[in-house]
């Protein structure tokens, strides 16, 4: 399936849509009364798109601009996003030290 079809399903799923919901609701994670409650552990992804990183994080209600891409070779590995996860890294507080980090890269 191309990527406008594979896009296309994951927004009109049905079934999809009913099983990320019982996946939600079956975790051991208790929902915030208020929205806008700080998640000590949340997904964050740093992305680039029309030749800019952008930080998703989970926790905020929109994607933040992290700035200019040098070049289409290494996309978030350049050194603008280099710079910017380094400094997400390091401005983590002793309270909550811990992280995951994962690269999706092409092997070629």
């Amino acid at each position: 399936m191309p990527p406008e079809g594979r896009t296309r399903q994951l927004e009109t799923s049905h079934q999809l849509e009913d099983i990320y919901n019982q996946a939600a609701r079956g975790g051991s994670t208790s929902v915030p009364d208020d929205p806008e409650t700080e998640a000590d552990y949340h997904f964050i992804c740093f992305a680039v798109s029309h030749g800019h990183i952008y930080e998703l994080d989970g926790d905020r209600q929109g994607p933040i601009g992290r700035g200019q891409v040098e070049d289409d070779i290494h996309g978030v590995l350049c050194r603008t996003g280099l710079r910017v996860i380094t400094e997400h890294i390091e401005s983590g507080n002793d309270q909550h030290p811990f992280f995951s980090l994962m690269a999706l890269v092409d092997q070629s």
